[in-house]
């Protein structure tokens, strides 16, 4: 599995690091909102070990960030990583809720390769 406690302390440190007015710009260059994306992965280190109420608190965070931000590919990448979390906590509900909100916004926005990641969830 890695070094997840390695990885929480360079992804927390990467969230601190995140100053919207010079970073925000930038998921337009890479794709993804850099926060976003670290928050995402944050939340998995977390569970990895056996932080689940930080992991949860994490996720949360970043479907919001990226649902503020308006960023079709930033929102489908949360909701896929967050739908990762629930995988992992067996949480099939919360995984079929994010998994139809991915797919509508996929489907609305055309963005296939979203569309497929929901479909494949929602197969779980």
């Amino acid at each position: 599995i890695g070094a997840p406690a390695d990885a929480r302390a360079q992804l927390e440190r990467a969230v601190a690091l995140y100053e919207p007015a010079r970073d925000r710009a930038l998921a337009l260059s890479y794709g993804s909102d850099v926060r976003v994306v670290s928050l995402c992965h944050l939340a998995i280190a977390c569970w990895l070990l056996g932080e689940q109420e930080r992991a949860s608190a994490h996720g949360a965070e970043a479907l919001t960030e990226a649902a503020a931000l308006g960023h079709a590919n930033t929102l489908g990448y949360a909701v896929a990583y967050v739908c990762m979390l629930h995988v992992l906590e067996r949480d099939g509900e919360r995984v079929e809720v994010l998994a139809r909100r991915m797919l509508s916004v996929a489907m609305e926005k055309e963005l296939p390769f979203w569309e497929s990641v929901a479909r494949g969830v929602l197969g779980w």
